[in-house]
């Protein structure tokens, strides 16, 4: 019997220029939740839960490598 879990990771540069890592989520995942629509749903779901949804931001970069 296999279980499988997923965590959530937040990393952020706090004031004094120092790297913090901080276990946001750590769930077991379901059937489809390993694959990647399913995955970002799941992700999605999770932030809703625990009510930060709206503190998450992105950066784009494109690169020319």
């Amino acid at each position: 019997m296999v279980f499988l879990f997923m965590g959530t990771i937040a990393h952020f540069v706090d004031d004094d220029w120092n790297l913090i890592e901080r276990l946001v989520d750590f769930h077991h995942m379901g059937d489809k939740e390993h694959a990647s629509a399913y995955a970002a749903k799941a992700f999605v779901k999770s932030a809703a839960d625990q009510g930060g949804l709206n503190k998450i931001s992105r950066i784009h970069l494109k690169l020319n490598i």
